[in-house]
């Protein structure tokens, strides 16, 4: 018989804010920085947790000052049909 590695406790967004003593945005900054990392709830739409052993990484981390072990991630380009096309370069004619 094969045992099912526990997890441990998953939190909210809310209660890791909480923990934290910062709001949910940040903590969804957090997540988008790669210095946080969480778990996709499955059949929730959108919803992720947060365990316990991935909140004390990350605190450890910001005590010590190091680095996140994972890459940030990369900011979305830009939408053009909600802000428009952005900057036109203007073309010399040589």
């Amino acid at each position: 018989m094969s045992a099912v590695p526990s997890i441990g406790r998953l939190r909210t967004k809310a209660e890791t804010a909480k923990f934290l003593g910062c709001s949910e945005r940040t903590v969804e900054r957090l997540v988008a920085a790669g210095a946080l990392t969480c778990v996709k709830a499955p059949g929730l739409r959108g919803a992720v947790r947060f365990r316990d052993e991935d909140i004390a990484d990350y605190l450890d981390r910001r005590s010590t000052g190091a680095a996140p072990s994972a890459a940030p991630v990369a900011k979305p380009a830009r939408n053009p049909r909600k802000y428009g096309p952005g900057p036109q370069r203007a073309v010399r004619a040589a």
